[in-house]
C-alpha cells in the first residue's frame, strides 16, 4: 500500500473518474537504481463517483499495488518507486508522473 498526492496545478479543477482502472490509470513503475524498469505494479480499480480537485489543492488516495502482479527484485536492494500514468475521466490528458521515491529492501 502506498499514499498517492495529486495536487492540481492546473488553473481550473480537475475532474476525475477512477484513478487507478487497470493500465488505463496510474500504475506503479518500479526501477534500479540505474534506471532500468523491473515492473509496472497496478492497483485494483475502486470506484468512486466523479470527483472534483480544484485547482491549488491536493487530492489523497491510498492504492494497494502488486495484486496484480509481483516483481523479484533480485540482486537489487535499491529500488526506486515512481506512479506514472493517466488521469481517467478527465479532460487532462497529458500522461503524469509522481516524484521519484527511493527504497531499500532489507
Amino acid at each position: 500500500m502506498c499514499r498517492v498526492v495529486i495536487t492540481n496545478q492546473t488553473s481550473t479543477s480537475l475532474t476525475v473518474s477512477n484513478l487507478f482502472q487497470d493500465k488505463a490509470g496510474l500504475c506503479m513503475k518500479v526501477t534500479d537504481s540505474g534506471g532500468k524498469e523491473l515492473a509496472r505494479l497496478i492497483a485494483p480499480p475502486f470506484h468512486l463517483a466523479t470527483f472534483t480537485i480544484p485547482t491549488g489543492t491536493n487530492a489523497v488516495f491510498w492504492p494497494y499495488y502488486g495484486i496484480f502482479g509481483r516483481f523479484d527484485p533480485g540482486t537489487n536492494k535499491n529500488v526506486r518507486l515512481q506512479v506514472v500514468g493517466n488521469l481517467i475521466g478527465s479532460s487532462y490528458t497529458n500522461p503524469v508522473a509522481s516524484d521519484i521515491v527511493d527504497m531499500k529492501i532489507p
